[in-house]
């Protein structure tokens, strides 16, 4: 079952995919949507994310749009609308349309170990940010 935190990350997390897309008038108002974001997924409050933290903030989103629980979703439901095009992209690396939460898992192991610019296995605010600009 997931979390009612969990809801509320993703309700600003999608609110932070708007203002990224949509380009955000304000930087203020940005950050401030990106504190919030950070504060929802940092579960243990260590200022800090852990790779599962940060796997968390996937595979939320993807088991709310997978309410039959297979595990499995078509990459159209998920890129562009969830995710950026290039997300699904890379993770669908069987190429067959369909992304698993497997594949979600690897491509959001990918990322982390890419934005963890000290290698310290934590993503601090910064990093983080630099893992959801557009």
């Amino acid at each position: 079952m997931i979390q009612k935190d969990a809801f509320s990350f993703f309700k600003c997390a999608a609110v932070v995919i708007f203002l990224s897309v949509a380009g955000c008038s304000s930087s203020q108002k940005y950050t401030k949507v990106m504190d919030n974001a950070f504060k929802m997924a940092d579960t243990d409050r260590s200022n800090t994310l852990s790779r599962n933290e940060f796997k968390t903030v996937f595979s939320t989103r993807f088991s709310q749009l997978d309410p039959s629980d297979s595990g499995q979703i078509p990459a159209k439901r998920l890129c562009p609308t969830i995710f950026e095009q290039k997300v699904c992209d890379q993770a669908d690396t069987n190429k067959d349309g369909i992304i698993t939460i497997n594949e979600l898992y690897d491509r959001a192991d990918r990322e982390f170990d890419r934005v963890d610019a000290n290698k310290d296995g934590q993503l601090t605010k910064r990093e983080y940010f630099d893992s959801v600009k557009p």
